[in-house]
């Protein structure tokens, strides 16, 4: 009995560590979108013309 015990607790701690990872991925891409979506509005129009070529 206690290696089965040992062998859920094991899981469960699997499952944790994998639930944080999928949580601090989605957390990122969350980020860069948010800031990706900031500097998109605060851009004025003529600098979305000519100086957006310019950067990249």
């Amino acid at each position: 009995m206690l290696i089965v015990g040992v062998g859920i607790v094991a899981g469960l701690v699997v499952l944790a560590v994998l639930a944080l990872l999928i949580a601090a991925g989605v957390f990122v891409v969350l980020c860069v979108l948010a800031l990706l979506g900031v500097r998109f509005l605060f851009r004025s129009p003529s600098d979305r013309r000519g100086h957006s070529q310019q950067h990249q």
